[in-house]
């Protein structure tokens, strides 16, 4: 259960961290979702259920019976029984397989202790994940509509 909350914790913070979407002609789909995931690690990091609940499709769903209100529970949930959340996240691929729709890969490692660099992590009892996530824009603003997550080995986080 407590690998489940973790994973839904990140699953919310990393596809809402998705990114807002901006108007401006130099700002590309790939750096508004690298912005989004800087936000998701933010909102994850500073423990704010409300700002992870912003960056979450209405019509979420994923692999494990959650939809949106269950996530934001959850993590809520989580935020409650751990006062220091740390993470240090590498992101492995964005694709955009059609308009509006995103794919992204990213490698996240959850710690209690600030997470500065790789090397840091086998000094630590970071939990390591892979999180695929399938983003949305809607309305001007990057989305988590579906996400899969694992845990991970430190090999396959530093090869990424």
């Amino acid at each position: 259960m407590r690998i489940r909350s973790i994973c839904s914790l990140l699953s919310l913070g990393f596809f809402a961290l998705f990114i807002t979407a901006c108007s401006d002609d130099d700002v590309t789909p790939e750096s508004q979702v690298r912005s989004f995931i800087q936000t998701a690690t933010e909102a994850a990091e500073n423990r704010d259920a409300l700002d992870l609940k912003e960056l979450i499709a209405k019509d979420y769903s994923d692999d494990h019976g959650l939809n949106k209100t269950n996530l934001v529970r959850m993590a809520a949930g989580y935020f409650l029984r751990n006062r220091n959340i740390h993470l240090l996240t590498r992101i492995h691929s964005i694709d955009f397989p059609i308009q509006n729709q995103a794919k992204v890969t990213v490698y996240v490692a959850m710690a209690g202790h600030p997470v500065s660099a790789i090397d840091s992590l086998t000094n630590l009892r970071a939990q390591l994940y892979r999180f695929d996530l399938q983003l949305i824009h809607r309305e001007a603003t990057w989305l988590i509509r579906s996400a899969h997550w694992q845990q991970t080995s430190l090999q396959e986080f530093i090869k990424q």
